[in-house]
């Protein structure tokens, strides 16, 4: 099956959909006392899952670089082709790199932040809830899947679909991070901020030939050390 490389206007219309379908649930607004956790980690974590899934789709039906196929992930002669279904020790030792790099830049956004007097009103929520070994393994199970679905879809698929429109690499950059930054709008304009920021240096670590899983597991690694440090201990 040949796959069909989109250009030009239909990359961006095509870019506008996949992000209106696969992330509608970010303009369901969350009630202030909302419950994290519980069944809340369980279905946000298959919301994440599906995410991947359709991505996934995406890349096997349409020509995108960036976007795993499904013959390197599950090669047909596993003897002669690596998967890269797995992370692995490189992977993981860059993860935890990116994943400081990026918790370094939010504790400096953090007091620049506090200097202003802005609270991020999720973490605030969450905060209200006890650290308990089923919120924990949640907390795990959710990072990781916000990492790889979030990653595959702004880091490759968005980013990608911008080159197509005609942009230059650092402007394809700038516009995805800057989507992912609207993204965290329930976190009002300073989570906008620091998301934006954040996704740009994602953005410059997935340039600097960092694998896909490196880049997810590097976020990952940031978000888990958010949760952790906003659940009441």
């Amino acid at each position: 099956m040949e796959k069909r490389k989109l250009r030009g206007v239909s990359s961006l219309l095509f870019l506008a959909v996949a992000y209106l379908v696969i992330w509608i649930d970010l303009f369901v607004p969350i009630g202030a006392n909302a419950p994290f956790p519980g069944p809340w980690f369980g279905i946000s974590i298959a919301k994440n899952l599906l995410r991947i899934v359709l991505l996934l789709l995406l890349g096997h039906f349409f020509s995108f670089e960036t976007i795993p196929s499904f013959e390197s992930l599950f090669p047909k002669d596993p003897a002669t082709v690596r998967s890269r279904l797995f992370p692995d020790a490189m992977d993981m030792l860059s993860g935890l790199v990116i994943g400081g790099a990026a918790f370094g830049i939010v504790l400096a956004c953090s007091y620049i932040m506090s200097l202003l007097h802005y609270t991020n009103p999720v973490l605030q929520t969450m905060s209200h809830n006890a650290l308990t070994p089923a919120v924990f393994l949640g907390s795990v199970g959710l990072s990781l899947s916000v990492g790889y679905s979030e990653e595959l879809f702004f880091r490759c698929f968005a980013e990608e679909s911008f080159c197509n429109l005609g942009f230059p690499p650092y402007l394809a950059m700038a516009c995805s991070a800057i989507l992912f930054g609207l993204s965290h709008g329930a976190q009002q304009l300073g989570g906008m901020v620091v998301a934006t920021l954040l996704g740009f240096v994602f953005s410059l670590f997935k340039r600097n030939s960092k694998s896909l899983h490196a880049i997810a597991l590097g976020h990952a690694f940031y978000d888990l050390c958010i949760l952790l440090l906003t659940f009441n201990l």
